[in-house]
């Protein structure tokens, strides 16, 4: 059984963690030390030590927790 707090999280080589994919990008183009030496982690569990490749990843990437259910709409009645 998943929990709502799940472990798997972006990993950022400064050691910022996000469970979202929009904050961690926001993260990444902020962040002093994405060119050091060290690794990114995708919450599909790639790794990546160059930036450019990383980013690319995550953008594309459609593993991890999914968002909010769609809801579904009922049909018209007459």
């Amino acid at each position: 059984m998943q929990t709502v707090h799940s472990a798997r999280k972006y990993l950022c080589k400064c050691v910022h963690s996000a469970a979202r994919k929009d904050n961690y990008i926001r993260h990444l183009k902020t962040c002093k030390v994405k060119h050091d030496s060290g690794s990114f982690f995708c919450i599909c569990g790639k790794e990546d030590s160059n930036f450019d490749e990383h980013l690319a990843h995550i953008k594309g990437c459609g593993r991890g927790r999914p968002g909010r259910r769609a809801l579904r709409r009922r049909p018209a009645q007459s």
